[in-house]
């Protein structure tokens, strides 16, 4: 009697894996020169960079077709933060190392409003909140509770490009 061979069983494990891309960009002063050393943290994943001299920073991990939030951060400077979507297909064909490309600019906050608030009958507003919000610039929102006198500072202030006002309200 003669055995013919058995067919041998395989098996055979496949992972899916997602296509890779990046985001690659700068970070740079009102005055557009480049920063260096700006922390770029990567909301959510436990991804932390850092600027070099040119300002530039890259994220080479990112999953294609995904949205990430980044934010910017340096003492003396208003934080900034980000959303970017990392590019996955070209029409009907998935896209591996697609690159989303942005500038980000960071404000200084070196700048300080001081002020005094009257009351409609000419006396000194003490206890008033003073508030100015910075979100044009990053995300910041200064306030300061007037003294007795009706006086208020408010330090960190963003140093804007000339003729931008900031909004000063007074609750």
């Amino acid at each position: 009697i003669s055995s013919s061979p058995q067919p041998v069983k395989y098996q055979q494990e496949q992972t899916p894996v997602s296509p890779k891309g990046s985001i690659i960009g700068r970070v740079i002063d009102s005055n557009f020169e480049p920063l260096e050393g700006v922390t770029v943290t990567v909301v959510g994943i436990g991804v932390t960079l850092t600027t070099n001299t040119s300002g530039a920073f890259a994220f080479n991990d990112a999953i294609a077709s995904s949205t990430y939030v980044l934010t910017f951060e340096k003492p003396g400077y208003l934080r900034a933060a980000l959303s970017e979507i990392v590019p996955g297909s070209a029409g009907d064909t998935p896209l591996q190392g697609g690159v989303t490309a942005s500038t980000v600019t960071l404000y200084r906050a070196d700048g300080e409003l001081r002020g005094q608030v009257f009351l409609p009958n000419g006396t000194p507003a003490p206890g008033a909140s003073v508030y100015v919000s910075q979100a044009a610039y990053g995300e910041s929102t200064l306030t300061a509770t007037c003294a007795v006198d009706g006086t208020f500072v408010l330090p960190g202030l963003a140093t804007r490009p000339q003729g931008a006002p900031h909004q000063v309200v007074v609750g």
